[in-house]
């Protein structure tokens, strides 16, 4: 992982300048130079072996007397040398030989480009210089370069059997000094930096369509894991724009914001995002203890505290060590986090595991290089552009794999919920569709079954008996009685010219209007009358004249009020009785019944909130229906 990785870089080296020893020059001679020859099929070189370097504190020190003077060279026979940290200059020579009839043209590459001062020379047999570079260093805009790379390379050509030397003088004041190099034929040095720029440029446009999908997922969904996940391949970004000296090189910006203190100010807002997207994707909420947590949050904290630090105050060597121990101590954290998290099987630890298995192999060989002298491969540089574009592939499966599984999830929760709404509705019409005919069965059948039981006697009456008079007026108030039946009945339906009395005028009528020899009902209104829409007020209205059913049904009440109180936001209705409740009161253990299940739907539907209270002393229900309803927030408080 290339953010990780650069930030564990940081760190080892600031612990190597205890190891590792640089080789110095001794007083006793040159060392002997051979040539590494050039041939027909030469195509590059690690020129392991050929290498050597001879170090001074003396900036004055030229290429003049480096061919005239004889100085004590040593041999480098690592294929990437390693000097530590060590701020002198560094003189790296090494000599090659045309072996074929042609001129060889090739290109002296140094994989590196955090250096304060690189000069390059070639030198003749007879010790003239024939090409010389001077002065360049980290900010030299990449269109001043003998070739155009983020790097340091320089062209040459090599006239046939003739042997050459080629210098570099190399500086660097912060850091440790390492000398990838490479000597390439100037055709295979193109195809190699392409491929190179190709990974190089994937991986700032994976990091960046990331960043930008992420932040764009968090917006849509509102998951703080996708907000996580996109300040970290921003910052990780910037970081490896920083690193490949794409702001100095390219922008030409002032060093106090893109040197060493930016890398700093990223790294630090880095890992932030790390240790927070860390807890997220592990999900250690769930089964972590509760000082890994705190934990989290103190790192998380520190680590925008150091941001701030380093933003306000002068590079210097104890800001660096404070930001190297805190580098050191989010990544011992996050590394603790996956493998409790794997003890645990916890399938989000072992992908983490997978995505950073490539950053932890190179970050033990970079211990090894430190610590024991274990040598530096240019695959190992390599390595770094291929780990990030790993990671970056799992997290990115994994988190996809996430969001289309909880949209699934979603889904199905969506879909039993919407067969759940659809049987509710289906299963109220049937209700309300059964007691419908109760009420016409019950009253109006029993009614008119004793009207015509009543009709069939007086036909078979002598017709000169007052007899017929007297089953008349028996019919006559069973009549009104059917007659009022049906008023009744079609009035819960839907009310006569409710769309013009509205609903308080309906529900004073449909209270003031039931008749019952046990029970009183009173209707009582306070606050300035307002007007409901039109669905929401009938809803309303059947919801209320279910509750007064219910309360002349089952609760043997003695008294019963509807109030109405028009309040500054919502509308409050209060429905109570002195009864002894409803069914699904005296049976608490049974399914409820069909009518508070039919309310509860049309408060929802409505956005209402409907609260409901039963004791011994009755029942109390309590509507609020907010004046202006367009979703279900208000029923969710």
């Amino acid at each position: 992982m290339r953010g990780h990785f650069l930030l564990f870089l940081l760190l080892v080296c600031a612990l190597a300048t205890s190891f590792a020893q640089p080789p110095r020059a001794n007083a006793t001679g040159p060392n002997p130079l051979h040539s590494l020859e050039i041939g027909q099929d030469f195509a590059v070189s690690n020129l392991k072996g050929y290498t050597y370097v001879f170090s001074t504190a003396d900036s004055t020190f030229g290429i003049d007397q480096i061919v005239s003077e004889k100085v004590a060279y040593q041999l480098i026979e690592k294929e990437v040398p390693d000097l530590g940290m060590d701020n002198r200059y560094h003189w790296v020579s090494f000599q090659i030989k045309n072996t074929t009839g042609r001129p060889k043209k090739l290109v002296s590459y140094l994989h590196l480009n955090e250096l304060d001062d690189v000069s390059f020379f070639v030198v003749n047999k007879q010790n003239q210089v024939v090409d010389r570079h001077e002065h360049l260093n980290s900010y030299t805009h990449i269109a001043k370069k003998p070739l155009p790379s983020a790097h340091f390379a320089f062209p040459f050509t090599l006239p046939p059997h003739q042997e050459m030397a080629v210098y570099w003088r190399i500086q660097r004041d912060h850091g440790s000094v390492v000398f990838p190099f490479r000597l390439y034929e100037v055709e295979t040095y193109y195809e190699r930096t392409a491929t190179y720029d190709f990974f190089a440029y994937l991986t700032y446009g994976l990091l960046a369509c990331t960043f930008i999908l992420s932040f764009v997922l968090y917006l849509t969904t509102g998951r703080k894991l996708l907000l996580h996940y996109a300040g970290y391949c921003f910052f990780y970004l910037i970081l490896c724009l920083s690193n490949e000296g794409v702001f100095k090189q390219v922008f030409h910006l002032d060093a106090r914001y893109v040197g060493d203190n930016a890398r700093m100010i990223g790294s630090s807002i880095m890992l932030y995002f790390i240790v927070t997207f860390s807890v997220s994707f592990l999900e250690i909420n769930t089964y972590t203890t509760k000082w890994a947590r705190s934990l989290a949050t103190i790192l998380s904290y520190w680590c925008m505290v150091m941001a701030v630090l380093v933003t306000l105050l002068p590079t210097s060597s104890a800001l660096m060590s404070v930001t190297n121990l805190t580098i050191l101590i989010v990544l011992v954290y996050v590394t603790g986090l996956i493998v409790y998290g794997m003890v645990r099987r916890k399938r989000a630890a072992f992908v983490y595991f997978v995505a950073l298995f490539p950053f932890f192999s190179n970050s033990i060989w970079l211990v090894l290089i430190a610590l024991f002298n274990v040598e530096a491969t240019w695959f190992y540089y390599q390595m770094i552009l291929v780990q990030t574009i790993f990671e970056f592939v799992v997290l990115g499966l994994e988190l996809a794999h996430r969001l289309i599984s909880e949209r699934e999830e979603s889904l199905e929760r969506l879909h039993v919920l919407k067969q759940k709404f659809t049987s509710d509705i289906l299963q109220a019409q049937d209700d309300e569709r059964r007691r419908i005919a109760a009420d016409l069965h019950d009253d109006l059948g029993g009614t008119l079954a004793t009207i015509r039981i009543k009709v069939g006697r007086a036909r078979r009456l002598p017709r000169d008996t007052g007899d017929i008079s007297r089953e008349l007026d028996e019919i006559e108030p069973l009549i009104m009685k059917t007659s009022e039946d049906l008023r009744r009945i079609s009035h819960n339906l839907m009310p006569p010219e409710f769309d013009r009395i509205g609903l308080e005028d309906s529900l004073q009528q449909l209270v003031l209007g039931v008749s019952h020899e046990r029970t009183k009902f009173e209707f009582l209104t306070s606050g300035a009358s307002r007007e409901l829409p039109v669905d929401v007020s009938l809803n309303v209205y059947r919801i209320v004249s279910e509750l007064i059913q219910n309360i002349l049904k089952h609760a043997k009440a003695e008294h019963a009020s509807v109030q109405l109180l028009y309040f500054e936001a919502y509308l409050r209705i209060v429905v109570e009785d002195d009864g002894v409740g409803s069914e699904a009161d005296i049976l608490p253990k049974t399914t409820p019944g069909l009518g508070l299940k039919t309310n509860t739907l049309r408060a929802e539907y409505i956005g209402a909130r409907l609260r409901r209270e039963t004791s011994p002393a009755g029942t109390l229900v309590i509507i609020e229906v907010p004046y202006i309803s367009t979703d279900n927030d208000f029923a969710a408080r």
